[in-house]
């Protein structure tokens, strides 16, 4: 995907992840609400805006690191494409703007989320995507964080199931991510230590163990949502929603397997957002949950 060396940085691309904040609105059974959808969609631009600054911060740090990476050092900062300059006004300008928007159009509880989120992902971009483990961990809540925040654009509360379903699947994706750089770096032909992670291409084996058992951890929590008190009062038809179970977890096989073939190239979400059977089998769950909603309904 070839863009100019602003947008490069800015990396649209990876906007598609911010489609996360809609997912309490639906959760909730709120998408018919006019106003709730205009908070949301307003929520995912902030999102966009505040995601794309921190792209560009972390792109000025690892300029270095970048340059020796096989495939990012062809990005702006890397390759002196762009002035380090530019890079400074531009993260500034983004966040200034996100900051703004949030604070005169959107509640204060999105604009402390939007605020915390930054923070964590500086603590990120300087210091916790060295540490093996804990950086999977970190990029699992970068994923949750904007559920937590689309909650509060919306002025919902998430519930226990969505954020330890949450938790566990963005958990197995995250750990994806890393698998794929690792195979990314080991493909490029070198091995030991990855530049700029805590892992080494041994590694490997126990990534896909790790983010695998995640993954299926997450379809239990799945299974076990359907029987709480709560979600058989909100669908006519809960049982129904077993149906989604083994769809969810065809998913995380296949892209699992497909990571594992090399023929997974970017952030999975993204990848999941843009490949034409994940696109597939996400309308069908959302099929499902509709049918769980409307069965039997006069």
């Amino acid at each position: 995907m070839s863009y100019s060396p602003i947008l490069s940085v800015l990396r649209p691309h990876q906007w598609l992840k911010n489609l996360l904040v809609f997912i309490p609105l639906l959760a909730a059974h709120k998408y018919d609400q006019l106003p709730r959808l205009y908070e949301a969609a307003l929520a995912f631009l902030i999102f966009c805006l505040t995601a794309s600054s921190v792209y560009v911060i972390n792109d000025l740090i690892d300029a270095k690191e970048d340059g020796l990476h096989p495939r990012k050092k062809d990005r702006p900062f890397a390759s002196g494409t762009l002035p380090r300059s530019t890079g400074h006004k531009m993260w500034m300008i983004l966040l200034i703007v996100s900051g703004l928007l949030s604070f005169f159009f959107l509640n204060l509880n999105f604009t402390l989320c939007l605020f915390l989120y930054f923070l964590f992902t500086l603590a990120y971009t300087f210091k916790i995507k060295r540490i093996a483990v804990l950086d999977v961990l970190a990029l699992s809540m970068f994923y949750t964080f904007r559920i937590i925040a689309g909650a509060a654009a919306v002025e919902v509360i998430p519930s226990f199931w969505l954020l330890t379903f949450s938790m566990f699947f963005f958990l197995s994706l995250a750990t994806m991510k890393r698998f794929i750089e690792i195979n990314s770096f080991k493909a490029a032909g070198k091995s030991g230590q990855i530049t700029g992670k805590g892992y080494t291409c041994d590694d490997a084996g126990l990534l896909l163990n790790f983010g695998t058992a995640a993954g299926f951890l997450s379809i239990m929590v799945l299974a076990l949502y359907i029987q709480d008190p709560h979600t058989i009062s909100m669908y006519l038809a809960p049982h129904f929603i077993w149906l989604a179970c083994p769809v969810l977890l065809f998913w995380i096989l296949r892209v699992w397997f497909l990571a594992n073939r090399g023929r997974v190239h970017e952030d999975p979400i993204v990848f999941a957002l843009k490949d034409k059977v994940s696109l597939l089998l996400a309308i069908i769950v959302m099929g499902i949950f509709s049918l769980a909603k409307l069965w039997g309904k006069q």
